[in-house]
């Protein structure tokens, strides 16, 4: 019969060696992130680059074609690149005079629902 301490030593060892071995692996050289994702890592994408996004959104868009997609059988595929390509076509700069404008045309509109000038 073994003796059990050499045995917990061998155990420890070789545990040693394996988390030895797992470390150099995970840190020696750094993971580069695929360009496609699926969906649950596409909203995680978006909504990391500041463009709040939820799950039910996106299925509609992509039903819709929408947004740049892929089918893998049935799954949806997105490329990470595309995705930004297609976030940045989306967006709009709006400067203060386009604000203005919009309040004008706002209440222009309202004053017209409201008969102008001359309510009665």
């Amino acid at each position: 019969m073994e003796n059990p301490f050499e045995y917990i030593e061998n155990r420890l060892s070789s545990i040693e060696s394996l988390l030895l071995y797992l470390k150099d692996k995970t840190f020696s050289k750094p993971a580069e992130e695929a360009d496609r994702c699926s969906l649950p890592h596409a909203l995680v994408f978006l909504n990391g680059q500041g463009y709040p996004i939820s799950k039910s959104k996106l299925y509609k868009m992509t039903a819709a074609d929408e947004v740049p997609h892929k089918r893998f059988g049935n799954r949806l595929v997105f490329s990470r690149k595309a995705l930004l390509e297609w976030v940045e076509s989306q967006t709009t700069d709006r400067g203060r005079g386009a604000a203005r404008q919009d309040v004008c045309l706002k209440l222009a509109a309202s004053a017209r629902k409201k008969g102008g000038r001359n309510n009665g």
